[in-house]
């Protein structure tokens, strides 16, 4: 009896590792479809997605050249406004060595003159009336 156990016990050993390896055989071949399945879904949408990604190359290069070009002009445009700048710094100096400071020397001058005519008149009509009273007197 103690060997028909063993032979019973080796049998239901050998039916269970049947059983798994029958459920690990048909796993495997779902695991099989599923892999072939999304092998030709990938094939399907494989050349679009390829096709969008060079598109976004494409769009990504242009805009790269895009914003060089911007960004070429608008260093012209800093220069331009650099050479404005200059110009009107060079101008505002001219203005300020060639009119500006004669003109207020000028101002300056005139200036004195009528100071010095003002004073000449003050002195002219202080003269004056010293005399009339001089005058008055003899």
């Amino acid at each position: 009896m103690p060997w028909e156990i063993s032979a019973a016990l080796a049998a239901a050993a050998l039916f269970a590792l049947a059983v798994v390896a029958a459920m690990t055989l048909v796993q495997m071949r779902r695991t099989s479809r599923n892999a072939a399945e999304l092998t030709a879904t990938l094939e399907r949408h494989l050349p679009a997605v390829l096709q969008n990604l060079e598109d976004i190359k494409r769009n990504a290069e242009a805009l790269q050249s895009s914003i060089q070009v911007i960004s070429d002009r608008t260093a012209e445009t800093g220069k331009g406004f650099e050479r404005i700048v200059s110009g009107v710094h060079g101008t505002a100096q001219s203005l300020e060595a060639n009119v500006i400071e004669p003109v207020h020397k000028t101002v300056k001058g005139v200036s004195a003159l009528l100071a010095f005519g003002i004073a000449l008149r003050g002195l002219r009509h202080s003269l004056r009336l010293l005399f009339r009273r001089g005058k008055g007197r003899a």
